[in-house]
């Protein structure tokens, strides 16, 4: 069965292409049904390493940015190599469908009774597991095609194009500052640098399978602020990369169907329902930011905006010491409960934070030659890495 996985950014509109796509005849696809299975993943991988140096990895942590440390960005780049062939003899499998169970009932409820049959010997296995079980659920006699999308989980799309057979990946990138205020309107914000960095990984992670693995065709990037624009014209593109007819219903919001197979409205933090393609979310942030928000978001994503064009509103990105020593940020006690254990927002730590990512600016818009190491600790990747520094030095430097 041809598959295919939509990931990116929460707040970032994958729960509105999923649902778009499940509204064809002939594709079967869920939201959100197996984000633990990656971090089981994860987990599996880092207890069978001896050695984890400095980098302490808690089991129900969020994946880590893991930017600027050895032990990071060494543990990232070895998680990258390793299969999805890896064996689920040491699953505890009750605990972790439970959590599937529970993850995924508000998004994809019609899964649930079939979670029984999701466990394999291997990941892959599973996984291949958990597609069958998407089309059994959510699919009928004419699917042809069955897809899944998980947030926060961008640097498992090499995983998938490499270890699923037939399958394909579509990323979701939306502008930092959307997502930003998308989130601090809520009542459970995240902290800002814990968003910007994922952000950052997600846009890393598209661009570096898209570029320079060797999988690229395989993988396609869609800006949530094109479809909205341009739906007709994006809906065909991203058909066409699945290499499947878009379907009438696609283009029509009114017949996306939530996990329940009612009507969906989709989910927006600015306290009103939506159907359709909105194009008022794409500038909302202009109205929910201050210009110290606005400021810190375009200095930390400077280099991946300008790569995925998006139009700053400075053209000089910097740190000012009154941003670091006073930072707009989330306070501690407002964070969301199922985060705040895992963020430390006192002085001592925002300080530090916001210094590395003052050098991290500083190594973008330098002329000088980026050790390769270096790069990686700054980027993820290096060539990602170099193809922001030329791009900002075209564009704004």
């Amino acid at each position: 069965m041809n598959s295919f996985f939509i990931t990116g950014m929460f707040r970032s509109g994958t729960t509105l292409v999923s649902r778009m796509f499940q509204s064809h005849p002939e594709i079967a696809c869920a939201s959100d049904p197996y984000a633990p299975l990656f971090k089981e993943f994860r987990n599996q991988y880092a207890a069978s390493i001896h050695n984890l140096k400095d980098f302490v990895l808690e089991s129900e942590s969020p994946h880590d940015d893991y930017y600027y440390y050895d032990s990071k960005t060494s543990f990232f780049h070895d998680l990258q190599t390793e299969s999805f062939e890896m064996s689920c003899e040491n699953v505890d499998w009750v605990a972790l469908l439970d959590k599937m169970a529970n993850f995924s009932k508000p998004y994809s409820p019609l899964l649930f009774p079939y979670f029984n049959q999701l466990p394999g010997s291997t990941f892959k296995e599973t996984l291949v597991n958990g597609i069958d079980l998407i089309k059994q659920a959510y699919g009928d006699d004419k699917t042809k095609l069955v897809g899944f999308k998980e947030v926060w989980t961008n640097e498992f799309g090499t995983h998938i194009v490499r270890d699923i057979p037939n399958s394909k990946v579509v990323h979701i990138i939306r502008d930092p500052r959307a997502v930003c205020a998308s989130n601090l309107v809520t009542s459970a914000p995240y902290p800002m640098i814990f968003l910007l960095r994922q952000w950052r990984k997600a846009c890393s992670a598209a661009l570096y399978q898209q570029k320079f693995s060797k999988y690229g065709e395989n993988v396609f990037i869609l800006r949530y602020e094109d479809l909205i624009s341009q739906p007709d014209v994006y809906i065909n593109k991203v058909c066409d990369f699945l290499e499947i007819e878009p379907h009438e219903n696609m283009y029509n919001p009114s017949t996306y169907l939530d996990g329940n197979n009612q009507q969906w409205l989709q989910n927006s933090s600015h306290k009103d329902s939506i159907l359709g393609f909105n194009m008022e979310s794409i500038n909302k942030w202009k109205d929910v930011l201050s210009d110290r928000q606005i400021s810190m978001i375009e200095s930390m994503c400077c280099g991946e905006m300008s790569l995925f064009g998006y139009q700053t509103e400075q053209n000089q990105f910097f740190l000012s010491d009154d941003i670091i020593f006073n930072p707009p940020e989330v306070k501690q006690a407002d964070i969301a409960n199922w985060l705040r254990p895992f963020v430390d927002q006192s002085e001592q730590s925002l300080v530090k934070e916001l210094s590395l990512e003052r050098v991290r600016l500083s190594a973008l818009t330098s002329d000088k030659e980026i050790d390769k190491k270096i790069a990686i600790k700054l980027g993820l990747w290096s060539e990602t890495f170099q193809m922001m520094r030329e791009n900002l030095k075209r564009n704004y430097l």
